[in-house]
């Protein structure tokens, strides 16, 4: 994938605001630098896009852009309005699109119910990048906590289920790639979860 020099500039920017944002927080279950999960995931996103296994609806760049700061919001703490004037109105689009947003007197069931519909109407970037990240947080979903980690399986199916049930109502068939990251994620999460699930 060839990038202009702006293009190349928008990711270099997302990766060191996406650095001293997530500076001196750890992975739960690991001891890791948090930055290394928003790398990871757009590491994938690139990739994707380059070898043309995803074709973008926004520039490829804004995409790559959003998988650096999709934490940002949500584990950051920066404000949508910063990511906007910094990064543009697509990327904060993109971001917000897959931030959890607080919603006070909700417990975690409700707000991961709420997400799911969100993305039921979601871009299908911002279901490529959550895709991504969820890939990337179920393959080190061993180093969670048992409990935590069985609840985290459902979710994750939950959430696959989710963006299959939204393309099996339209013209188009789910993508290929969304396809193979949901069966990815199935197969990382399936021995964590109760035998009625999936």
């Amino acid at each position: 994938m060839h990038l202009t020099r702006e293009q190349k500039d928008l990711i270099r920017w997302a990766h060191d605001s996406a650095k001293a944002v997530h500076a001196g927080a750890v992975r739960k279950g690991a001891n890791l630098p948090f930055v290394a999960h928003p790398r990871r995931v757009a590491g994938s996103a690139h990739s994707y896009i380059a070898y043309q296994q995803y074709v973008p609806e926004n520039d490829p760049a804004v995409v790559v852009a959003a998988a650096l700061l999709h934490d940002s919001i949500e584990d950051g703490h920066i404000h949508p309005n910063a990511v906007e004037i910094v990064f543009g109105k697509e990327v904060c689009r993109l971001v917000c699109a897959l931030t959890s947003f607080p919603e006070p007197g909700l417990n975690r069931r409700s707000r991961k119910f709420r997400m799911c519909e969100k993305f039921r109407k979601a871009s299908c970037d911002a279901q490529f990048i959550k895709l991504l990240d969820r890939l990337d947080n179920v393959i080190t979903i061993e180093q969670l906590d048992p409990g935590f980690r069985r609840l985290y399986a459902i979710e994750s199916i939950e959430l696959v289920n989710a963006i299959q049930a939204v393309w099996s109502g339209r013209v188009a068939p789910l993508p290929e790639v969304f396809y193979d990251l949901c069966t990815t994620i199935r197969s990382a999460v399936s021995p964590y979860l109760p035998l009625a699930i999936d």
